[in-house]
């Protein structure tokens, strides 16, 4: 089973490559690219397989959007063409058919590099990147509606942030201060209460081990796994395990990417393999060897059952007096209830969970049908812009994707 090492798969010619993102559609992991083109990896052939094209509206390359899964739809935000924010919404439906919202309910800020993730069944959209600067704006979407709701901005403004929903909450991780030019990865963790419309910064209790942005993450049941992104001296392929009750970072030894990547897919299986455990995806990106930056072609997986049972093991401290840590117990012991946790935010009493959105976030609605989608007007370069490279030893990337 190749446990406790990611491991690469076996190419195939609809296998992702270059950045793009990755979410969980149908059961299955999907990789979006830069043309929308969407593939779907069969657990059952073991292979990626083509599973929609991209819109007919989509002409010139797309990057840094950001996606969602809302039942069996998938949704597209924001993004760039060349250093150009865009203000668009595009949905994957059931039928594999794409429909434009992007003059129905669009973006109410042009961005690229949110943070997205979905909470209760509707879409956050947080920070990103304007072409000027890190925003901290919060939108959530509601896909039933189409409408946006304004709630509490980020406490630090940034962009390539991972947004992830855990428990009930969600957590901002990492990301940049500065700009593509001149870029400032940091160690931020903020926590935000759907309940009480409020963000808790943990970055000095619990910063990441080290700054990162442009990376990836996914909740796993024993809490968040953080993999790959850049730091300050380049891609990185070291991996780490956050535990929100704990305030913790656990560094994952054996989860090191064999090809450091970062503005990739990341996804964890949702059948686990055993109850505590998932299987991972990190799809396609980019890597930054040198100057420059190169695409990333191919997957890799990994199987978190030996990791998570190093990280589940019982040491000396957790031994009772009198018992060794090195002797099996004769009998497996019965499972016992575990204990309630405590809420990674302050001991404040929390009101019952309300469908109804907070009182402090005034919402507006775009009740339109979608128009009906028309063709793009830009016919820009389709090569990505940053990281900055020297021009006259760096070459592009391909202008499309094999």
């Amino acid at each position: 089973m190749f446990e406790g090492r990611w491991r690469a798969q076996l190419d195939s010619p609809a296998t992702p490559r270059g950045p793009g993102a990755a979410a969980i559609l149908a059961g299955d992991p999907v990789f979006v690219d830069e043309r929308l083109s969407v593939a779907a990896y069969s657990q059952e052939f073991e292979l990626w397989k083509r599973y929609a094209p991209p819109p007919r509206w989509q002409i010139a390359h797309r990057f840094d959007y950001g996606i969602a899964v809302v039942g069996f739809e998938l949704w597209v935000f924001g993004g760039r063409i060349q250093d150009d924010a865009l203000d668009r919404v595009e949905r994957l439906g059931a039928d594999r058919l794409w429909t434009d919202f992007s003059e129905a309910a669009p973006m109410p800020e042009p961005a690229w590099h949110m943070g997205v993730a979905v909470l209760d069944g509707h879409i956050h959209v947080v920070g990103g990147f304007d072409g000027l600067g890190g925003q901290a704006i919060h939108r959530r979407f509601d896909p039933r509606t189409h409408s946006w709701t304004t709630c509490r901005p980020l406490p630090s403004p940034r962009w390539g942030l991972a947004l992830v929903a855990f428990d009930g909450l969600l957590y901002a991780i990492g990301g940049d201060h500065g700009t593509p030019a001149k870029p400032e990865p940091c160690e931020a963790l903020e926590v935000y209460d759907p309940i009480t419309d409020s963000w808790l910064e943990l970055g000095v209790e619990a910063p990441l081990p080290e700054p990162r942005a442009r990376h990836a993450a996914v909740a796993v049941r024993e809490g968040i796994v953080v993999v790959g992104g850049l730091g300050p001296t380049g891609s990185s392929a070291a991996s780490w395990l956050y535990r929100p009750h704990h305030r913790r970072w656990l560094p994952l030894e054996r989860a090191s990417l064999q090809q450091p990547r970062y503005d990739f897919g990341l996804v964890a299986e949702s059948e686990a393999v055993e109850p505590g455990s998932a299987q991972l995806y990190a799809i396609a990106g980019l890597d930054s060897p040198g100057h420059g930056y190169e695409y990333v072609r191919g997957v890799e997986t990994f199987d978190l059952v030996r990791e998570l049972r190093v990280l589940r093991a019982p040491t000396a401290k957790d031994t009772p007096t009198g018992a060794s840590p090195n002797l099996p117990n004769p009998a497996p012991s019965p499972p016992r209830p575990s204990p309630p946790r405590p809420s990674p935010l302050p001991p404040a009493q929390r009101p019952a969970a309300s469908s109804s959105p907070p009182a402090r976030c005034p919402s507006y609605s775009s009740t339109a049908s979608p128009t009906p989608p028309s063709k793009a007007a830009s016919s820009a370069s389709t090569s990505p812009t940053y990281p900055p490279q020297p021009a006259a030893t760096t070459a592009s990337p391909p202008s499309s994707a094999t």
